[in-house]
């Protein structure tokens, strides 16, 4: 059984970001679903094509540990300027164009980090008639609202787009359990939700001892004897980045705690000229690292910092990547996000919640772990046990590819 899942942000384990639906597609195989993951490689974090020269638009195709993608052409963009609109409608007019040269497949799964993409592989797939898939991953118009404060006619543009999709969908995968709440006003049955969170390939991780960790610390030039906090994700605006620069200003007499901030983003810049302008020795700047050595870096890492700014979306409707890379590396969890998210770390016993933006509060809580290392150490094992558990990217694959295969034979 063939499906076509299209996420111009999706990326190869030698990327990085998420690879949420590498992991699917690969694992989805075992259960007699094949996907094929249909992205452009201009990549997210970094802003630059991995496979192909800047002016070259002809798609390419590559087979990467049993999944294929088809890598297509996207306008560049450096910032969140109306150019990265235009990459995201240039994105979707290749999908469209695109699909109609493959052979077709039995379903179509179209994404949301933004709706265009899904838009366009939602209409080809109907002209086709074939059963479509809406993932929820971002929610869109809310997210903007809650990050605007306003409903501008974007807003509602999107709102319109959204509401379509919701009622064409033959099934919508959602990441949140709080989503289902926000699309019952939209009329949408509980019944067409499937719940397909974020989570962990159990075979991408493993917890290091303490001279495995030494060990990497030496070889990334990282001093051994620090207490090190990570951060490594997005730097956008969404991020709330700024309170982790004013964490380490609140703990810069404290020489033995080490901030590292891993990514790429629109603020990243201003962050670094913030941190240098006021002498924040005590953090570290790295551009992004692929997906499949991060793992060894966050492993040799003491927490893992999860902060978001205070917007109600973040309450209910996201299952940050993050959260269950830091656990699948055996990393307690420092989250200024409530909700279902602060719900899930304190069930887990695998970490510490503070309020949204509350550097003062990750401060205390960051100063206390240097005495209490090994309770520290039983929180990152509880997390870990807890992620290969209930997030499992393997069972999570099941999940979705049993629901492919009975939409799949009802419509026949």
């Amino acid at each position: 059984m063939k499906v076509f899942l299209v996420n111009q942000y999706a990326v190869a384990p030698d990327m990085p970001g998420g690879t949420r639906h590498f992991d699917l597609s690969r694992l989805s195989k075992t259960y007699g679903v094949e996907m094929e993951i249909i992205a452009s490689d201009l990549n997210l974090a970094s802003r630059t094509y991995l496979r192909r020269k800047v002016k070259a638009k002809k798609p390419v195709v590559e087979v990467i540990e049993g999944v294929k993608f088809h890598w297509l052409y996207a306008e560049c963009y450096k910032t969140n300027n109306w150019r990265r609109m235009f990459s995201m409608w240039s994105f979707s007019q290749e999908v469209a164009k695109y699909l109609d040269t493959l052979e077709k497949p039995d379903l179509v799964i179209g994404s949301s980090p933004h709706l265009l993409q899904a838009q366009a592989a939602c209409k080809w797939a109907k002209g086709k008639r074939i059963p479509f898939f809406l993932e929820l991953r971002d929610l869109w118009p809310e997210t903007m609202i809650d990050m605007t404060g306003k409903e501008g006619l974007g807003a509602k543009y999107l709102r319109c787009i959204a509401k379509d999709l919701y009622r064409k969908s033959d099934k919508i995968i959602i990441l949140a359990r709080g989503t289902e709440k926000k699309l019952v006003e939209y009329g949408v049955s509980p019944g067409k939700n499937i719940y397909i969170p974020n989570g962990v390939a159990p075979d991408a991780f493993g917890i290091l001892s303490k001279g495995e960790k030494k060990s990497i610390r030496r070889s990334m030039h990282l001093p051994e004897d620090a207490f090190i906090a990570v951060y490594a994700g997005a730097h956008g605006r969404a991020n709330g980045l700024h309170v982790v620069l004013e964490t380490a200003r609140m703990c810069r007499d404290e020489k033995r705690i080490l901030f590292l901030l891993i990514g790429d983003g629109p603020e990243k810049r201003d962050l670094v000229e913030t941190a240098q302008n006021q002498g924040l020795t005590n953090v570290v700047f790295w551009d992004p690292i692929k997906k499949g050595e991060i793992y060894k870096v966050l492993a040799a890492a003491d927490v893992g910092l999860l902060t978001l700014i205070d917007a109600e979306v973040f309450r209910y409707a996201i299952s940050p990547n993050k959260l269950f890379d830091y656990w699948g590396a055996g990393l307690p969890v420092l989250a200024s996000v409530p909700g279902e998210i602060g719900d899930i770390i304190r069930e887990a016993q695998g970490g510490f919640v503070v309020n949204p933006e509350d550097a003062q509060g990750i401060a205390e809580h960051l100063k206390n772990a240097l005495n209490n290392i090994e309770q520290w150490r039983a929180l990152g094992n509880n997390g870990n046990k807890y992620v290969m558990e209930k997030f499992n990217r393997m069972k999570l694959a099941k999940t979705l590819a049993d629901e492919i295969k009975k939409t799949v034979g009802n419509k026949k």
